[in-house]
């Protein structure tokens, strides 16, 4: 398994996949032949504030040889470009820090106090799915998703996405099963939504014809 070549394909495919999914954000139902339309018409892709922040992450974790989630606030505020697509929530908290802001106290006080259950930390979360292990993986993300989402589903759901990253990374293509992959996600979540959400996406996949 050559795991450098694992790494190029998670962020290219990353990157890909923001740009032909980013003309159906917020959307429902897609039909998958308008998908294969704007992956033939549209040529050069734009990419969205996924794959920037996914790529500032990776440049924060190479530069500090680490996870620093000071660093990491500063680089997402520094190198951040309003124009990605960036979410209300997300962009005060980085144009704030940008500006000399506390991120710590601007992510609680975020959403009401609550802070924010967006999917917006579960996006960038790759890169340290893909160097770290284990305990220091979990924190870590823990850590990165309070930078902007702290509320505990936000948090929860790119732990559970850093977990899936982070075993598909280590598995065989040719042995891949997506009952069990699921099955294993299942067992490592503590939150009852999630742990439903997985258990019904197993029950589609066992009852979907061949």
């Amino acid at each position: 398994m050559d795991l450098l070549e694992n790494f190029k394909g998670c962020l290219l495919g990353l990157a890909i996949g923001d740009g032909i999914g980013r003309p159906f954000e917020g959307s429902d139902l897609v039909d998958p032949r308008l998908v294969e339309e704007v992956a033939e018409r549209e040529g050069i892709l734009r990419y969205t504030d996924d794959t920037e922040m996914t790529l500032n992450l990776a440049k924060s974790l190479v530069e500090k040889g680490g996870f620093d989630p000071e660093h990491t606030a500063r680089t997402f505020a520094l190198n951040f470009d309003p124009t990605r697509g960036y979410g209300s929530n997300t962009f005060q908290i980085l144009q704030a820090v940008r500006e000399g802001g506390d991120w710590k106290r601007l992510a609680q006080e975020s959403m009401g106090g609550e802070g924010s259950f967006g999917n917006g930390a579960a996006m960038r979360v790759a890169p340290l799915a893909l160097v770290l292990e284990g305990e220091e993986m979990v924190q870590a993300v823990r850590e990165c998703s309070r930078l902007t989402h702290a509320h505990p589903a936000g948090i929860e759901g790119a732990v559970l996405q850093a977990r899936a990253i982070h075993l598909a990374l280590h598995s065989e293509p040719g042995n891949f099963d997506p009952l069990s992959f699921l099955g294993e996600l299942e067992k490592s979540v503590e939150s009852q939504i999630f742990q439903e959400k997985l258990r019904g996406l197993r029950k589609l996949l066992s009852e979907a014809p061949l």
